[in-house]
């Protein structure tokens, strides 16, 4: 994920991500995702 901020520094974050997928009734769906920020940092113009 990147975020440009107005005073033109840029919020730069790692996400880790978890998930299954089930079908159902002919449909892939998410089952249980997980989702969580491993990181994040503010950098400079």
């Amino acid at each position: 994920m990147i975020h440009n901020h107005t005073d033109g520094t840029t919020l730069a974050g790692n996400w880790e991500e978890y998930w299954n997928l089930a079908g159902e009734n002919g449909r892939w769906l998410l089952n249980d995702p997980e989702l969580s920020k491993a990181s994040s940092k503010v950098e400079g113009q």
